[in-house]
């Protein structure tokens, strides 16, 4: 009881992280087994962790990423249209990005279209777990608590979004606060602090609520063509050797934006203002212009 007290009292307070962090002007990157990516305009390289993050038990390590590498692999895995493909590259980047809110993503489309293997790669390269892909919870508590224990959520083959499970995930991709009692109390609280990565699929459009709309991105996928479909196991076995490549890829896009964001100037925010300014200097990084990814985003945000 005296050694607590001295912790809770006594002691600095340490911040916990989960997945990503940002200190002194630089990203840091959670590879797990004591290394992290540290990432600066200069620069990015792996270094022995020396800040803290949580280790959720469903976590796994990630693997050691190359300087050597392009994001655009992942297409190969894919199934999205080539007029897609920059904001999808776009959201999935910005996931890198601490402190600023993230939209929703949101697939859906016919059986076979490939909508649990976009959401499952996405998780892979973003924030790898043992669940891959999630069941929604039944209740509030429980989906505050999951979603608390992932940097990148993705809730699987879903038929329906209930009213108050709409109204948790429009706060926990732009930041909220949640509590529950603590359990044998009577009056302790646990509170979480998230602010997220989210992705939902289902065959039908899921999201009706204009709160959550406004934060979400759609993306309608058709059938895959028989014709270019493989077998699961050579795509995975595929993936995970590209994995390495596509990690040191995105980390050099993430060094090239974060030299031009200061230099971002849009006249007119969206909703998401924080994602649209990172993601137009994203868009300059991949060589791409800044304009074509925020004609791309309000086409998606009118649709």
């Amino acid at each position: 009881v005296v050694l607590e007290g001295k912790a809770i009292f006594e002691c600095a307070q340490i911040e916990l992280f989960n997945r990503i962090a940002k200190r002194e002007n630089a990203f840091w990157y959670d590879l797990g087994k004591g290394k992290a990516v540290k990432i600066t305009s200069e620069g990015w390289c792996v270094v022995d962790v020396p800040i803290l993050f949580r280790r959720y038990s469903h976590q796994q390590p990630q693997l050691m990423p190359t300087t050597e590498g392009s994001p655009s692999r992942i297409f190969e895995y894919l199934n999205i249209d080539d007029k897609h493909q920059l904001l999808i590259m776009v959201v999935l980047i910005s996931c890198f990005i601490p402190d600023i809110p993230h939209p929703i993503f949101h697939p859906h489309g016919p059986q076979g279209a490939g909508k649990t293997t976009l959401c499952r790669i996405i998780k892979m390269i973003c924030d790898p777990s043992s669940l891959e892909t999630l069941i929604p919870p039944k209740d509030l508590a429980q989906l505050v608590q999951v979603i608390a224990h992932h940097h990148v959520c993705v809730f699987d083959n879903m038929s329906g979004l209930p009213q108050w499970m709409s109204d948790i995930l429009a706060q926990a991709c732009t930041g909220g606060g949640f509590s529950k009692r603590r359990l044998f109390t009577d009056d302790d609280d646990v509170i979480y602090q998230v602010k997220r990565c989210i992705g939902i699929n289902g065959i039908n459009l899921l999201i009706s609520k204009p709160d959550l709309m406004d934060r979400t991105i759609l993306l309608h996928l058709e059938r895959i063509n028989p014709d270019t479909r493989i077998d699961e196991k050579k795509l995975w076995e595929n993936f995970r050797k590209d994995i390495p490549g596509i990690l040191g890829g995105i980390f050099n896009v993430l060094v090239k934006a974060m030299r031009n964001y200061p230099d971002v100037k849009i006249d007119k925010l969206p909703r998401m203002a924080d994602f649209a300014k990172w993601g137009y200097a994203i868009a300059e990084a991949l060589g791409r212009s800044g304009s074509d990814f925020l004609d791309a985003y309000q086409r998606n945000v009118e649709r």
